[in-house]
């Protein structure tokens, strides 16, 4: 097939494949299961990408069934809502977004985020949004009023991810800053922080030599840095 001097006046792209993005995919989430066909009954996957767009695929057959624009660079994340025709989706343009998957267009956008929204999460009824990213915050959305009504703060770096447990009605966080925090939905309180061990933490490298990069530890924020000389000799930085 070529397309060389290809007279393209007054056609229309959009089921065509060539609308498809061309951008890098961020981020996955299947429909919801429920009766309601047009909402995917599970057979549905939302994609989101580099190029700004998110994307509802058939799974059956893999056909794309829609493509929407909004967001103008990356989309970050994509989450269905348990129980309404509605998905949201955070961008590198600091705006939470909310689409309605009936009428195929966005119905709000969300705009309290300083940073890169990152993360996006629904609580089980849908009426409630939560969104993170690189200002460091979790943002509580009312869905229905789309308003902002909570910030919760105690992560030192990006919020990666986030994660609603129906069970405990506890929101589970994931940071830049190494930690996962577990927030009550009831007070917005941090629960409890987790942390992976840090076995080079306390430990000071004063004269070391002759490590192997392999046994080299990385660069650490909590202590003395480590670097190579041009004997690859490893010295205190400070």
């Amino acid at each position: 097939m070529t397309l060389h001097r290809a007279n393209f006046a007054g056609a229309t792209f959009d089921q065509c494949p060539f609308a498809a993005t061309f951008g890098g995919v961020t981020s996955v989430a299947f429909s919801p299961l429920g009766d309601d066909a047009s909402f995917g009954n599970g057979q549905t996957l939302a994609t989101s990408d580099t190029a700004g767009g998110i994307q509802l695929w058939q799974m059956a057959d893999g056909q794309q069934l829609k493509l929407f624009k909004g967001h103008n660079s990356w989309v970050w994340q994509v989450a269905f809502s348990p129980v309404h025709p509605m998905l949201a989706c955070g961008g590198q343009d600091h705006q939470v977004r909310r689409w309605d998957l009936h009428l195929d267009e966005c119905l709000r956008v969300l705009t309290e985020h300083r940073g890169i929204v990152t993360a996006v999460a629904f609580s089980p009824d849908g009426r409630t949004l939560y969104s993170g990213g690189a200002d460091k915050l979790i943002n509580v959305w009312d869905m229905e009023a789309g308003r902002c009504t909570a910030t919760w703060t105690g992560h030192q770096s990006w919020v990666w991810s986030l994660q609603y447990d129906p069970a405990s009605a506890v929101l589970v966080s994931a940071g830049q800053d190494e930690t996962i925090r577990h927030w009550s939905t009831a007070t917005g309180a941090c629960l409890k922080i987790q942390q992976s061990d840090r076995p080079y933490k306390g430990m000071r490298f004063d004269g070391a030599f002759g490590l192997t990069d392999a046994q080299r530890p990385p660069s650490m924020p909590w202590g003395p840095r480590i670097a190579a000389n041009s004997r690859r000799d490893y010295l205190l930085l400070g």
